[in-house]
């Protein structure tokens, strides 16, 4: 069996994107540079594995749940050190809704 790694995510909007890359570039003790092609800002809902034989399946069962919840309001409850060892990064903790 062959698998690929998946992380659903949301993407903010492009003023909460240009906002953190402000704030990125600002760091003095900058690990990790943000940017559009291969940094992108973003709050991961899920990670894990999946076989590749159900890769058509799952992509059109997340775009169908892509289309119901665009638009989702998310609040912010807390900003916190992700504690990684090896990258310096920080974590906005969000509020738990019915929608996520």
């Amino acid at each position: 069996m062959i698998y690929k790694a998946l992380d659903i995510v949301i993407i903010p909007p492009q003023p909460v994107l240009d906002l953190c890359y402000q704030l990125n570039a600002g760091l003095v003790d900058r690990r990790i540079n943000l940017n559009p092609i291969n940094a992108v800002p973003h709050l991961t809902l899920s990670m894990g594995v999946i076989e590749s034989a159900d890769e058509a399946a799952i992509t059109q069962a997340l775009e169908a749940l892509a289309t119901k919840y665009r638009g989702l309001e998310l609040n912010f409850a807390s900003i916190f050190d992700a504690g990684f060892t090896t990258n310096s990064a920080c974590g906005l903790g969000i509020e738990k809704t019915d929608d996520l």
